[in-house]
């Protein structure tokens, strides 16, 4: 197939042409004088970073930045080579890279706000097909942007570091094809920034004599609309200089548990006037953290094991907050020994709750009965703000961590702030709630990503699981499920 092209229109999209076209053999000829020099005739399908990327070294190395940061938010600071997928002989499918970028988030000091610009780290992955519209032609490459659940609140336990990554998005392979997939640790997840909360040195000691400090090593503000949501638009920038992007890429967000909390935050980011250069077309949220300041439809050791990192971390953009007046000495000394020392995993979820369970009261003052700290509390919860762009949201019903009644409630008052735009869908769990053994607790609450394909339940592959009912609330997106749902909304941007 030969392309002709005019001068100005040659010159214009050359760049796109030589990453999306060549994948297919396509020629292009340009009537451009010097064309032949100017504008190659063999087009060949992208084979690295439009950046010089190094080989994957240590993480020591790579998670150390001490340069002077950039201005401008998304700037790529440093990025790696990491694996290439592919099947066994097979062509490479995509490149995977590790990134830092620069970000940025709000502190609140007195009554002063100000902006703390910071490092961030993540994943990105590039295809090296072209990517493919609705249509079945070559478009530019959109963007899935997953947000990762609860890992911890410490620099290893960003998901980047620990090589996890969610997988959802490789569920919407056949939706969004040729589509970068970004990964963002969020703020304090992956790069020690060096910021601490004030109390960062404040001893509790343990009965048989020895002190620790149980605020020493927090990086991460949990469940933070303006880090998340800056986190996860910077690395969409920062993707560009890896990959030929459009001026105004078409992207999706989508998350579970923290994940859900950070695809909505990034919304209603994007609808402050963050990111005016991208096309947010949707949001996916399964599970998501919500109306965290309501003191109810907690399980007491997951409450205590939630609101004790929150409460730790708040500090770091709340500055005139000391967690000391808000948690019992025996619950700094729990937080010492779990979230300073590891991260959330299903190999550790067991041993966090365990510990958190032996707290006889995490409280000295309980941070819903405070009026401070509950008004904080709220602005941390998402759906207080308008989202400016169709969502969609799913709960399951039996759902430990999250329990549907908080979802529902979210979404009711979501939808006062953003109406006809938000899809809610509630299902049946995988595990009855009176079979809930301690191991298979994850199960209910990551049931929502199942329903991106069949579920695996052991070495079982059961059905999705049934509905028990959607709302679409004259929603323009009348789907049931999420993949139906990001369908209906790439193919509405065309």
């Amino acid at each position: 197939m030969i392309l002709n092209l005019t001068c100005p229109a040659a010159r214009r999209v050359r760049k796109q042409l030589t990453v999306a076209l060549g994948v297919f053999g396509l020629l292009a000829s340009s009537a451009c004088e010097g064309g032949a020099e100017d504008f190659p005739h063999e087009l060949r399908q992208e084979s690295a970073a439009l950046v010089s990327c190094a080989n994957a070294g240590s993480d020591e190395a790579f998670y150390s930045f001490t340069g002077t940061l950039p201005a401008k938010n998304g700037t790529l600071l440093k990025c790696e080579k990491l694996f290439s997928e592919s099947d066994a002989g097979a062509p490479l499918t995509s490149r995977a890279y590790r990134v830092l970028y620069r970000t940025s988030t709000l502190v609140h000091t007195g009554g002063s706000v100000s902006e703390l610009g910071l490092v961030a780290s993540g994943q990105i992955v590039v295809p090296t097909a072209a990517a493919i519209g609705p249509d079945g032609g070559v478009t530019d490459r959109p963007v899935i942007a997953d947000t990762h659940g609860a890992t911890g609140v410490l620099p290893a336990c960003g998901p980047s570091r620990t090589r996890t990554r969610d997988g959802t998005p490789s569920f919407l392979n056949k939706v969004m094809p040729g589509a970068v997939v970004v990964y963002p640790d969020y703020v304090g997840l992956g790069v020690d920034h060096k910021f601490r909360v004030p109390e960062a040195g404040y001893l509790v000691t343990w009965p048989n004599g020895v002190k620790s400090a149980p605020f020493s090593n927090i990086t991460h503000p949990i469940v933070s609309i303006e880090s998340e949501g800056r986190a996860t638009v910077d690395i969409v920038r920062a993707a560009r200089e890896l990959t030929t992007l459009p001026g105004k890429v078409k992207w999706i967000t989508l998350g579970q548990s923290q994940g859900g909390h950070a695809a909505i935050a990034t919304a209603e980011v994007v609808k402050r006037h963050y990111a005016d250069e991208l096309n947010l077309l949707g949001v996916v949220a399964g599970a998501p953290a919500s109306e965290l300041d309501k003191d109810a439809w907690w399980e007491p050791s997951l409450k205590n094991a939630l609101f004790g990192m929150v409460a730790a971390s708040l500090p770091l953009e709340w500055r005139d907050i000391k967690a000391s007046r808000y948690l019992s000495d025996a619950a700094m000394m729990a937080i010492s020994d779990v979230p300073n020392r590891i991260c959330f995993g299903e190999d550790t979820l067991l041993e966090t709750l365990a510990k958190y369970g032996l707290v006889p009261d995490m409280w000295r003052v309980n941070p819903w009965q405070d009026p401070t700290t509950k008004a904080i509390l709220g602005t941390m919860s998402p759906g207080r703000e308008p989202v400016g762009v169709p969502m969609f949201v799913g709960t399951v019903r039996g759902d430990p961590f999250v329990a549907h009644q908080r979802t529902a409630t979210f979404v009711a008052a979501a939808r006062q702030k953003s109406p006809n735009l938000i899809t809610f869908c509630e299902y049946n769990g995988p595990v009855p709630a009176n079979q809930w053994p301690a191991l298979s607790r994850g199960q209910n609450h990551n049931a929502f990503r199942e329903m991106f394909a069949t579920q695996k339940v052991g070495e079982l592959t059961l059905p999705k699981p049934p509905h028990w009912g959607c709302t679409l609330d004259n929603s323009p997106i009348k789907a049931t499920d999420p993949v139906g749902f990001v369908e209906a909304v790439y193919k509405k941007s065309f």
